[in-house]
């Protein structure tokens, strides 16, 4: 039996056990498909463990994702810290030079697709997942200890923000003297987006992928 177009031939309905079952190869959110528009773990950075006095301007690590992408919450957590004050940490969009403005609102854009069917406006090249540094304090880590450091997980300033493909760099500012950050683990989730096509179901074009 041959295939129809846009359909593969499984053999047998894993339910019912038809033979000849057909499977739609398309972008929704179905058995044997690319799924977007899911909540996933985008990626993490490389553990890393900065020192006392390290600037905004050197980056503690990069991770590269392949497809567009909205970025939902970032999980931090450390194992240990020397200083409840004074250390911050921040994702800038690019593999460059980080940006070091400290402009705040220098964000992604919000998502337009509602005007265009699909995303047009993206993050650029130094812009932040955070319009303001997220400190180290006890007021945004609230088991957060110098022997035992703590864990978090904190929503961009825009969640809605659209990325194109590319890379992410962690920064970080410490302390001058007593800023060490030990076992730095920063994980991001969010979902992976099509920008050639709307993220509403209902719209989307049964393609072929």
């Amino acid at each position: 039996m041959s295939a129809a177009p846009g359909f593969a031939y499984l053999g047998t309905n894993p339910i019912t056990g038809t033979a000849g079952y057909p499977v739609k190869r398309n972008k929704s959110h179905s058995i044997d498909s690319v799924v977007f528009d899911t909540l996933c773990v985008l990626g993490q950075f490389p553990v890393v463990s900065p020192g006392a006095g390290v600037a905004r301007t050197t980056s503690q690590g990069i991770i590269f994702i392949p497809q567009a992408f909205k970025v939902s919450k970032v999980g931090v957590w450390c194992t240990a810290i020397d200083a409840l004050t004074g250390d911050s940490f921040n994702i800038v969009v690019g593999n460059g030079t980080p940006n070091t403005s400290g402009v705040s609102g220098n964000v992604a854009p919000p998502d337009n697709q509602r005007n265009n069917g699909y995303p047009t406006a993206f993050a650029a090249a130094g812009n932040l997942l955070f319009a303001t540094d997220v400190a180290f304090t006890v007021a945004n880590f609230p088991n957060l200890a110098t022997a035992t450091g703590g864990y978090n997980e904190f929503e961009p300033t825009n969640y809605d923000g659209c990325y194109l493909p590319g890379a992410l760099n962690l920064v970080v500012t410490t302390n001058a003297s007593t800023g060490s950050i030990t076992g730095l683990i920063v994980t991001l989730t969010g979902m992976l987006i099509d920008t050639n096509c709307a993220q509403n179901l209902d719209a989307q074009p049964t393609v072929d992928y």
